[in-house]
């Protein structure tokens, strides 16, 4: 008989962003980045090393008789199989024990469960792992009616830290923090944004640093000056959470999973664990590459000849593991930062897991894994003082929403975005109801198109097109203008469908250039995949109702003013 132990950890994005404070968030990002993983700096390792349960949780060192195997160990979660049921229950015991007292608040659901081999084992388990998901241990320390609360989170309060009450897991990162110096010192899971030596200079990479301090240290574009008004200056303080997360490996752990049904169970742990690490390995490297594109970004915009005693970077890495990557990151810099990762992680992905795509073809010629995964994400930009105790909630719907159109286009990566001016308290649903949406007549018009494919699929829209149609518009030569265009939406707003329709046939026989106006109409056709008139080219019939682009322009073109190259070439004096 075998035995296998799965552990999750859950609601990870929710106990990183609980104080809303970047501090906290940095510090607690580096706890989680050593909760699990297959390496000597792990809680997981320290774990076995004190219970003294040989395993092979070490790659480079394994245990030649382990009496724990691993065959999954990265982004929060591990499984073990054994053959014996007494040492798994005393790594259960030992690893709850520690997980409660390091991460206090951090849900989490295990199961133990038991089968003739470590496949049957590990089915029995997920199934009881899906039922412990709907019956949460209780979360300590409790606090009862007369306790102080945290200011910022409500639990119960601990410490007193710069005169302002904390909880445990708050007092936990101020540990932490000043432990690791984290202030002057990168953290293991910075380190492994850096791109190698490989990619670029060492010299420089030992230079590049991250942000600490938003709001007064985080390279955002240049500041206005104190003359220009209270608009102008909040203009430049905007930024943007990211959330990446993998598309298909379900599909591919099922297809593993059926392709080793027949394989011992040394065979079956091994492929299941060298796939995990391939997936970290993927990950690790397309958000290296990512980076790299970015710090070429952040050289091209230095003064020439300048030298550098540091390249602070306009992101904060927050999260790496598995095929799961959230950051902060300059908002004009954002769209095309994930666009770069996306990118690479096609390739990196291909090349990690060809043991993983062989074994799989080998069983199953018909298999639909094409030997790469793709990646989608979510993009929300809001303000920088704003907290994110509640935006990390809909960046992860943004993320499901082009998660969404991905499944539609065959895997094709996918992007959503969206720009709030307020603070977030609501979903996605709500806040485009009520800021993406408009009733013209008996109609719902939908503003925005929601996601974009990264490269092109049938007939859906993408990202490029965008940018394609949004290059039109800014030139002057256009029959609209985005001005124009920005009145259009005032009037959908107004629910005004006769004044937005006498703005654009006004404008349009005022620039009486049909190629022009032709031209117009084809860069909407390739969002829309529909042939009409110029006039009429800005909003169709969609599978919900009818949609038009209009709001996602109008973030393109915020994300434009934000640019460093735009606000230096504003600030450059006129030569007459």
């Amino acid at each position: 008989m075998t035995y296998c132990y799965l552990f999750e950890a859950r609601s990870i994005q929710h106990y990183l962003f609980r104080t809303g404070k970047l501090r906290d968030v940095v510090a607690a990002s580096e706890r989680l980045d050593r909760l699990i993983d297959s390496s000597e700096h792990s809680v997981l390792y320290q774990v076995l090393q004190a219970t003294q349960l040989r395993h092979d949780l070490l790659p480079e060192h394994p245990d030649p008789d382990p009496q724990v195997r691993f065959f999954r160990c990265k982004g929060g979660a591990f499984y073990a199989s054994s053959d014996d049921e007494e040492t798994l229950q005393t790594l259960r015991d030992s690893w709850t024990l520690t997980f409660a007292q390091l991460y206090p608040g951090l849900e989490y659901c295990d199961a133990l469960a038991q089968g003739e081999s470590v496949a049957h084992a590990k089915q029995a388990a997920l199934y009881l792992l899906a039922q412990a998901r709907n019956f949460q241990p209780a979360s300590l320390p409790v606090a009862t009616t007369l306790c102080a609360r945290a200011q910022r989170t409500g639990s119960l309060a601990v410490k007193l830290r710069h005169e302002e009450l904390v909880d445990l897991p708050s007092w936990y990162n101020e540990q932490a923090y000043n432990h690791w110096d984290l202030r002057d010192k990168d953290g293991a899971l910075q380190a492994r944004f850096k791109p190698t030596g490989e990619l670029l200079d060492t010299k420089l990479v030992e230079k590049i640093a991250f942000p600490l301090d938003l709001e007064s240290e985080f390279p955002l574009t240049p500041r206005a000056t104190a003359d220009d008004p209270e608009s102008e200056r909040e203009l430049h303080m905007d930024i943007a959470l990211l959330h990446i997360d993998g598309n298909g490996m379900g599909q591919v752990l099922q297809d593993l999973d059926k392709a080793l049904s027949d394989a011992d169970d040394g065979v079956y742990c091994s492929a299941f664990r060298d796939f995990s690490e391939a997936m970290a390995i993927a990950t690790q490297q397309a958000a290296q590459q990512a980076t790299l594109w970015l710090t070429r970004r952040v050289l091209s915009e230095q003064a020439e000849n300048s030298e550098l005693t540091e390249l602070l970077l306009p992101m904060r890495p927050l999260v790496l593991g598995g095929d799961d990557v959230t950051l902060l990151c300059r908002a004009d810099l954002a769209l095309e930062y994930t666009a770069q990762f996306c990118a690479a992680f096609e390739q990196t992905s291909r090349v990690a897991l060809k043991p993983t795509y062989e074994v799989i073809k080998a069983a199953n010629a018909e298999s639909t894994f094409s030997g790469k995964l793709t990646a989608s994400a979510g993009v929300l930009i809001q303000k920088v003082k704003h907290p994110f105790t509640h935006s990390h909630e809909m960046t992860e719907q943004l993320c499901k929403q082009a998660k969404a159109l991905t499944k539609q286009a065959n895997g094709t990566a996918a992007l959503a975005f969206v720009q709030v001016s307020n603070t977030v308290s609501d979903g996605l649903d709500t806040f485009r109801a009520r800021h993406l949406s408009c009733t013209v007549g008996e109609d719902v018009l939908h503003t925005s198109l929601g996601a974009y494919l990264l490269s092109e699929y049938g007939s859906y829209p993408t990202l490029k097109a965008l940018n394609a149609l949004f290059d039109l518009l800014a030139q002057e030569c256009t029959p609209m203008t985005l001005s124009k265009w920005r009145e259009v939406l005032t009037y959908l707003g107004m629910g005004d469908l006769a004044e937005v329709q006498r703005v654009i046939y006004r404008d349009f026989a005022l620039n009486g250039d049909k190629a022009q106006q032709q031209k117009l109409a084809q860069a909407f056709a390739q969002l829309s995949a529909r042939d009409k008139e110029p006039q009429e080219s800005w909003h169709w019939q969609g599978e919900h109702g009818w949609v038009t682009p209009l709001s996602d322009l109008m973030v393109l073109e915020k994300l434009n003013r934000l640019s460093v190259k735009s606000v230096l070439a504003k600030q450059q004096p006129e030569v007459s």
